[in-house]
């Protein structure tokens, strides 16, 4: 099923021939709340013949930090992303 991209760009990546594994971040557009996926390929056509990668994420106004205790619990606090205040009755599970 061929669906429509909510935005395409090229980017520039560095190779530097050592086969080594590497990481970059790359500065997506504004997008609205929701679940997204984002794919990369070698080509603009996105042919099975390309190497085609993917990662999925959600975007809200939720953030979280989460801290390991001395007795092995997890501390986590869950804020408003937009103004920092922590928010209330959240439910977290693992």
């Amino acid at each position: 099923m061929k669906q429509t991209p909510l935005n395409e760009w090229p980017l520039d990546l560095i190779n530097d021939g050592d086969l080594q594994t590497h990481s970059t971040e790359i500065i997506l557009p504004e997008l609205s709340h929701g679940y997204y996926t984002i794919l990369f390929s070698e080509y603009p056509d996105f042919s099975i013949k390309n190497k085609i990668s993917y990662n999925s994420f959600f975007v809200s106004n939720i953030s979280f930090i989460n801290q390991k205790t001395n007795d092995g619990s997890i501390d986590l606090l869950v804020l408003n992303r937009e103004n920092g205040h922590p928010m209330k009755n959240v439910k977290a599970q693992t």
